[in-house]
């Protein structure tokens, strides 16, 4: 969840609400008054960030252990 916190609002929502909540798409662009293909975009960037934040956290964490083994 840390990692989700770390991402732009306007993506996290869309995320949060669709993949965390389970509201449907349709509902959340309803509701933000926004087109249907506009908050797949945003669900598509949400999770590229997403995965990149995760990736660069575990090359940090393999990077610090390795300090140590020299």
């Amino acid at each position: 969840m840390d990692a989700v916190n770390e991402l732009d609002p306007v993506l996290r929502l869309v995320l949060v609400a669709h993949d965390l909540g389970g509201v449907s798409m349709a509902q959340i662009a309803q509701d933000a008054g926004l087109p249907l293909t506009t908050l797949y975009r945003r669900r598509a960037r949400a999770i590229g960030e997403l995965r990149n934040i995760l990736m660069l956290r575990e090359a940090g964490e393999v990077s610090s252990r390795g300090v140590g083994l020299q």
